[in-house]
Parts: structure tokens; sequence; C-alpha cells
């Protein structure tokens, strides 16, 4: 694998794995410091780097303009800075980036041909290796852990403040 390459997708897991770790401590009266303090800085990074445009993030989040924009990180990004914002450990200035992530995720959901939604612009499967092994990952529709991604994304970040 290339050192410096940020997959967008397997940072979306950190951050929805990680905020939902650190609230499920909380609940139970616990901290991580170290947790907290490497989600607090990898969090600043996947802000910086979110697309001002459309809300998502590019396949290689340090090489922007270069791959693609992706669906199921942004929706793992979401996830993740909504759990986050609800147990208090973010706060409210990553719903801006919350809000812009979903209005990127929601545009990518298009009716089909049978009228059925379909989730589009997920990278295929993937695994450790090159830049150019992530820049070759085709986009495809309707792959179940994009569905599964935009779904979860959905239901956390539903109901926040405007």
């Amino acid at each position: 694998q290339d050192e410096g390459i940020y997959w967008a997708r397997g940072n979306g897991w950190i951050s929805a794995a990680g905020y939902d770790y650190l609230r499920a401590r909380a609940v139970r009266g616990e901290t991580d410091e170290a947790v907290r303090e490497s989600l607090a800085r990898h969090t600043a990074a996947v802000v910086a780097s979110q697309d001002p445009q459309t809300g998502l993030w590019w396949t290689v989040l340090n090489r922007p303009g270069e791959t693609y924009l992706e669906t199921s990180a942004a929706a793992l990004f979401a996830l993740g800075l909504a759990r986050g914002w609800r147990a208090g450990l973010l706060g409210d200035d990553v719903l801006p980036v919350i809000r812009k992530a979903m209005e990127g995720v929601q545009s990518r959901i298009v009716p089909g041909t049978d009228g059925k939604p379909v989730v589009t612009g997920v990278s295929g499967p993937t695994t450790a290796g090159t830049f150019q092994t992530y820049a070759t990952v085709k986009l495809e529709d309707d792959l179940t852990y994009g569905i599964g991604a935009v779904i979860l994304a959905l239901i956390e970040t539903s109901g926040l403040p405007e």
C-alpha cells in the first residue's frame, strides 16, 4: 500500500464507529481520551477535506480532483459526525458540514428505471493498495454497503437542528 493514501470510505467507518464507541463509553460513565483526541484530529482533517460544492468527499481524501466524489463515504462521515454531535462530543460547528454532506448524499439518490430509488456513485469493492488502485475502482449503483451507509446516515441525521 502506498503511504499517505487516505481512503474515504475506510475513514468514514472510522468516524462512524469511533463516535459510536465514545458514545457507548459515555453511556457507561467512561471515557477514552486517547480515542477522543485521535478522533478530534481525524474530524478536523475530514471537515477540511469536504468538497465545498457538493458536500461529498473524494475517494482519496488527500488527493482532491484526482479521483471521484463518493457517496458512501459522505454518508458515513455524516453518520459519524451526527453521532458525535448527539453524544455531546462535537460542537454545533459540525452541523453545517453534516447538512452539506446529506445534501450531497441525497443528490445521489435518483429514480431507477422502475421508479424505485437508486443509490448512485458508490465505489466498488476495494482493498488496500496504491493510489492507482483506488483511482481505478469503478463507481457502481445500489451496492448493498452503499445503501446501508445511506440508510444509517438518513436515520442518524434526521431531526438535527437547522
